[in-house]
């Protein structure tokens, strides 16, 4: 679990799903504490600093080292994201699923691989059927502007984020983009002026007819 950025129902939907299927499962999470201080200090994780991943993945291997579990079963899919394509698209081709301690079954599933399997357990989570691609944070960078915008649940503390979003956006943005766009837009997914770029592509687009060429874009 990720305090504070995770919705307060993905825990004990796991919790169910666990339960349904005969699964033993232990609930692990980094010390909030340290997660407020990377929020103070780095604002909500962004795409290039998802410094998140870290703080999650980091209580779940000593974990398992603590109880002797030999191997990690990674739920990383190839189609996720561009970086997750060019880091395991070797993989699956050179039919190289594991390595060392780590496990890559999921990883040339497709999205409709992976609703066959959950429908089949009947263990669908409330997100997918609201149309979210995968079951993240609340505020993971790298959801899309249509997914940000579902009603996904609430965090333990909406106070804290929207302090978070205030610091960041004075120290950082202010001098590209207005407040209630940098909200709004959830413009804190990008560095400034890739922020600042995406707003003024989003406005030009406004301002012209309903239907715009690729080339135009571009």
């Amino acid at each position: 679990n990720m305090p504070y950025l995770e919705p307060l129902e993905n825990v004990s939907i796991a919790i169910g799903i666990a339960k349904k299927l005969g699964i033993e499962l232990e609930v692990r999470e980094p010390k909030k504490r340290i997660v407020r201080e990377y929020l103070y200090k780095e604002g909500l994780p962004f795409r290039s600093n998802r410094w998140c991943t870290y703080l999650k993945t980091r209580p779940m291997r000593d974990f398992c080292r603590s109880i002797g579990i030999r191997y990690n079963v990674v739920g990383d899919r190839i189609w996720e994201t561009i970086k997750r394509f060019r880091r395991l698209a070797l993989k699956i081709l050179n039919r190289r699923l594991i390595k060392k301690r780590d496990i890559y079954l999921v990883a040339p599933l497709t999205i409709i691989d992976i609703a066959s399997i959950i429908r089949s357990f009947s263990t669908v989570h409330r997100h997918y059927l609201l149309g979210t691609s995968r079951v993240a944070c609340i505020f993971c960078p790298y959801k899309s502007a249509y997914e940000l915008r579902l009603d996904l649940g609430r965090v333990e503390d909406p106070g804290l984020i929207d302090s978070i979003l205030r610091i960041e956006w004075r120290k950082w943005y202010r001098d590209h983009i207005d407040l209630e766009s940098f909200v709004s837009e959830h413009l804190w997914r990008y560095k400034p002026r890739v922020a600042e770029m995406f707003l003024k592509l989003k406005n030009y687009i406004e301002k012209k007819s309903i239907e715009l060429g690729l080339e135009e874009v571009n």
